[in-house]
């Protein structure tokens, strides 16, 4: 796709320069619960249907950005291939240890750097707070839900209340049939 293609030249041109590239990664199951709500209420967009609809279009692909197997697939193979210039940071280390993960960003980024005022900014630009302030400053044009906000929780598992035990079955097969090589090369381990 022409997608791809322009992350093939976007990765030619990091590997002959200095660039560095941090690549965040969501368990596919917290992430489909977090687009369906997020589709519903973009503009453009405006998924009209229910749960029972998206959930097999987000595993087939067919949503805004394509398919999340596919997409993480073709960044971690790049990962693999350019490991001294991409970083993989899963979501739920990164929820879970801000600080302790913005020191491995730091070090990935700027190896000679012991910069507390950068941990700071990064820790204070990058929460869930300071980013629905963003939005309503900047007039990013995103229906509110029902609590009035436009950024979700951010909550880690949240796939737990939303999907059924088949629906959980089928994402976990399709999971493993994609991404097992991933799980040991980047500990990812989702849908186990």
């Amino acid at each position: 796709s022409q997608l791809h293609a322009l992350l093939l030249n976007m990765f030619m041109l990091c590997n002959k320069t200095k660039c560095k590239i941090l690549y965040l990664v969501r368990d596919p199951r917290d992430v489909a619960v977090s687009w369906f709500p997020f589709l519903k209420r973009l503009p453009e967009y405006e998924y009209n249907g229910e749960w029972s609809g998206f959930f097999p279009s987000f595993l087939d692909g067919n949503v805004i950005r394509g398919s999340w197997f596919e997409h993480v697939d073709g960044w971690l193979k790049q990962a693999k291939y350019l490991e001294n210039k991409i970083m993989v940071v899963k979501y739920e280390d990164l929820h879970k240890d801000t600080l302790g993960k913005i020191r491995e960003i730091e070090s990935f980024i700027m190896p000679d750097s012991n910069c507390n005022e950068l941990r700071s900014l990064v820790k204070s630009l990058t929460s869930l707070d300071n980013m629905k302030d963003k939005n309503a400053a900047y007039g990013v044009n995103y229906k509110a839900n029902a609590d009035g906000n436009t950024i979700d929780k951010g909550i880690i598992g949240r796939w737990k209340e939303r999907l059924t035990t088949s629906q959980n079955t089928l994402i976990s097969k399709i999971y493993k049939q994609n991404m097992t090589l991933f799980d040991d090369m980047f500990g990812l381990n989702y849908c186990q």
